[in-house]
């Protein structure tokens, strides 16, 4: 008996929707993406809380790729679809995740109404109302959700995204400018914005109590990827995981707890003596990248001038009271003719003001103690690791208006539900209580 899991059936039809959409004709494609996206919305409501997560999070390094290819309108579509199962599913409302969401939608509709930005109105709302979702689900005790399925579906959609590029763009990818000066992006479209995904799926996958020999293949890949990205803050955020591992191991007396981090040392020094003209190429690159503009190093040039530009956006708010109260809307860099901050909490003010900031500050503090009091296990260090990657990460990115915002921080929250995998008995599977529970299986007919 073959059993075709659900979370893998998503991934093939999201496969074939984007391989479709970019390759073919589109009078040929468009019929045959359409229907492999309707399959794709109906398995939504055949699946429960954490198969929309998995499934968001496999999307999630794809959709800045969707939304310059022209289907921004799909895209929110598989953004909203978890939200409107979540309420199908699930009678009981989460007032405070209501209530946070309903703020937020209200600040940002009085921007949009005042700069009469209306083409923003559908996907500034399907991005928030994802809130509801995130908020109501993660603080919801009878819903079990596998952190290693979640870190495992980021993952894959981050690898995914690297070898579809190379797939349908063959014929135009010069391998060798991305030993020089370009930096990969795959269809992230941003190479900082895909090496959050890679950081936070190598967290994810580091914590976990029980790993698969593909783990191994994942992270291997995912970091071979981000050397092509060559982001600063994403290679240390990489090297401080290391040494924080590293010095795990060596304070337990390299126990059982610590197997799969030496098992991953050791062949990581293989590959590097394999592969040490790669790495030091790669190394190299990143070097130039951050000592390009002369050696006199100053915080301006490391941060490749986003220190000023963030000097800038804060003057500007000091000196407006209703700008640092209020905001401007998410696309707040069209009315001051600059660049976005680099900076997600300067983000926040900037888009929704100090009134937003305190919702923002209210969410993310509601949900980490709700998370605290139901969770099964005792939390250590081990259990903020994701958090950490994401909070540090958001000091040079600006999120807020990006389609994935409230779905990266879903994923670095899962892991203060519980690491360990939970016992999925008779008896917790009736209180997920999903609408259809189907199993797909192939099995030969009895005669």
């Amino acid at each position: 008996m073959l059993r075709l899991n659900k979370q893998r059936l998503a991934y093939f039809l999201f496969a074939s929707y984007i391989l479709l959409a970019f390759t073919g004709k589109w009078l040929v494609s468009l019929p045959v993406m359409l229907v492999a996206f309707a399959a794709a919305e109906v398995s939504f409501f055949f699946g429960d809380d954490e198969y929309c997560i998995c499934f968001a999070l496999f999307l999630v390094p794809n959709i800045r790729m969707m939304d310059v290819g022209g289907i921004q309108v799909l895209t929110n579509l598989m953004l909203l679809t978890p939200v409107a199962t979540r309420f199908i599913r699930v009678r009981k409302i989460n007032f405070t995740a209501l209530a946070h969401t309903t703020l937020l939608l209200g600040i940002d509709l009085i921007h949009i109404m005042y700069n009469r930005n209306f083409e923003d109105l559908i996907p500034n709302a399907s991005s928030i109302l994802v809130l509801y979702f995130v908020e109501s689900t993660l603080l919801d005790k009878n819903t079990i959700i596998r952190l290693s399925h979640a870190a495992r579906a980021l993952a894959l959609g981050a690898i995914f995204s690297a070898v579809f590029y190379f797939i349908i763009y063959t014929k135009y990818i010069d391998m060798s400018r991305y030993f020089r000066g370009y930096r990969y992006t795959a269809f992230a479209s941003d190479p900082n914005y895909y090496s959050l995904y890679i950081c936070l799926s190598i967290a994810m996958i580091l914590i976990l109590k029980k790993h698969l020999i593909y783990d191994y293949i994942i992270i291997f890949s995912l970091i071979a990827i981000e050397l092509f990205t060559a982001s600063k803050m994403a290679i240390l955020l990489i090297l401080l995981m290391l040494i924080y591992f590293s010095a795990k191991m060596i304070y337990s007396g390299f126990s059982r707890k610590t197997k799969f981090f030496r098992r991953l040392i050791i062949i990581g020094a293989v590959l590097v003596a394999v592969f040490s003209q790669f790495v030091v190429t790669m190394i190299d690159k990143l070097m130039t990248r951050v000592f390009a503009r002369g050696t006199n190093m100053t915080l301006d040039k490391l941060t490749t001038r986003r220190s000023t530009l963030q000097v800038m956006y804060m003057n500007k708010l000091i000196v407006n009271p209703i700008l640092l109260l209020f905001g401007y809307g998410v696309h707040y860099n069209k009315f001051f003719e600059s660049n976005i901050s680099h900076n997600t909490y300067l983000d926040i003010v900037l888009s929704w003001g100090l009134i937003g900031l305190a919702v923002f500050i209210s969410i993310f503090f509601t949900t980490i103690r709700g998370l605290v009091a139901i969770s099964s296990e005792r939390l250590n260090t081990d259990h903020f690791l994701p958090l950490i990657v994401l909070v540090i990460s958001f000091f040079s990115l600006s999120c807020v208006s990006a389609s994935m915002f409230w779905w990266i921080i879903c994923a670095a929250l899962l892991s203060l539900r519980g690491i360990e995998e939970p016992q999925l008995t008779e008896r917790v599977l009736r209180g997920r209580a999903p609408m259809v529970r189907l199993r797909f299986r192939f099995h030969r007919a009895s005669h």
